[in-house]
């Protein structure tokens, strides 16, 4: 990997930012590189559990050199900042990596993030790590408003918010840019998904980036009147924010919280019988990729949909993966919905053993979902 730095010399010199086992592990290594190492412009802190906000602080004080993260392929607060930038892995090749484990370095990914579209602050839980900060720092949007940046652009923008409702009323979910309140919306206890297509000039201003704050307050009261306590447990738990005519989804009705195994760093999402993917395919035919595993016992009948269309239909057994494009002529204008529906589904509360808790009414375990332009 530090050959492969070496090698990519930027016009710009980057700053190096690293989790923090990843900054331990290294340390050695960059020390016997020497002179060889790629020039840097800078390196970043790498707190425990926080190290995304230090490029967030960087990023807010005006630092627009490349950022080279290198990540803990285990952890996922990196869905904290806009990825559209590449990323290379590395990997022992060996079977049993296991065999491995007092190896340093080890395993890591390493991103590149120049200028990203968008980067959160803290109080957002869009993974379960982050979450698990979230609640561990007491923030989050129904306590004050969370933050975000956006970067600015002349054309629309859709901005996708979803998450969950742990209060026993309805609450009121604020977007502001700037200041300026650009979306409300009142969501009942529960899971909640919403697509907002802001118009041009929405995000113009001053600097490279508008500011946003998102805020939960009980619903009915005037913006601002709920205090510092807000609606209470609010958590966002998916966001996007893209130029008008890029593919946007997100997970709506029938799909459980997104679950993660801290061992292996797999993360996951289960649907019940019928799971909806809200969607914005912008004028495109789409490549749909779902992939995952069935629990329930015995095949199962898996079929895609939207509207009365069938797009895909596949008997599966313990594993699947499911590939199929979507006509453009399927969907009209701003949000289609595309539906997952599986035949057999099983309660864990019932089955497992020792005796679960759990009365979720589970179907297939996701692990994939991928959209993309079908050219």
């Amino acid at each position: 990997m530090l050959a492969d730095m070496r090698a990519a010399s930027p016009a710009q010199l980057p700053v190096l930012a690293m989790h923090r086992r990843q900054e331990f592990d290294l340390r050695r290594s960059i020390q016997w590189t020497g002179g060889a190492m790629a020039p840097l412009a800078g390196r970043l802190p790498s707190p425990p559990r926080l190290e995304w906000l230090e490029a967030v602080k960087y990023w807010n004080k005006g630092g627009r050199s490349p950022v080279w993260f290198v990540a803990d392929p285990l952890r996922s607060d990196l869905a904290l900042v806009d990825r559209s930038g590449p990323r290379r892995s590395y990997r022992w090749p060996v079977p049993f990596p296991g065999l491995l484990g007092g190896v340093r370095p080890g395993v890591m990914d390493w991103y590149t993030f120049h200028q990203p579209g968008w980067y959160l602050g803290e109080g957002w839980s869009l993974t379960p790590e982050t979450a698990g900060v979230s609640a561990r720092t007491g923030r989050g949007p129904g306590r004050a408003p969370i933050e975000g940046w956006i970067r600015r652009r002349p054309e629309p923008l859709t901005l996708m918010i979803g998450g969950r409702n742990f209060t026993g009323a309805a609450a009121r979910v604020r977007v502001a840019l700037d200041g300026r309140t650009v979306d409300e919306l009142d969501v009942p206890p529960g899971f909640f998904l919403r697509m907002a297509a802001l118009p041009a000039g929405s995000v113009s201003g001053d600097g490279d980036y508008a500011a946003m704050a998102v805020a939960a307050e009980p619903a009915g009261m005037p913006s601002g009147a709920a205090g510092p306590g807000g609606a209470g447990d609010v958590a966002i738990e998916q966001f996007e924010a893209q130029s008008a005519g890029h593919v946007l989804f997100g997970f709506g009705d029938g799909w459980h919280e997104q679950e993660y195994n801290p061992s292996t760093g797999a993360l996951w999402r289960w649907t019940s019988e019928r799971a909806a993917i809200l969607v914005r395919a912008e004028g495109h035919a789409l490549t749909l990729t779902v992939s995952g595993e069935s629990e329930a016992s015995g095949q199962s009948r898996v079929v895609v949909r939207v509207g009365d269309r069938i797009i895909a239909e596949q008997d599966i057994g313990r594993s699947f993966a499911i590939r199929a494009t979507v006509p453009a002529a399927v969907f009209g204008p701003g949000e289609s919905t595309i539906m997952i529906e599986t035949n057999r589904t099983y309660v864990p509360a019932e089955r497992r053993w020792p005796r679960s808790r759990d009365q979720r009414r589970l179907g297939l375990k996701v692990t994939q979902v991928e959209m993309t332009p079908a050219f």
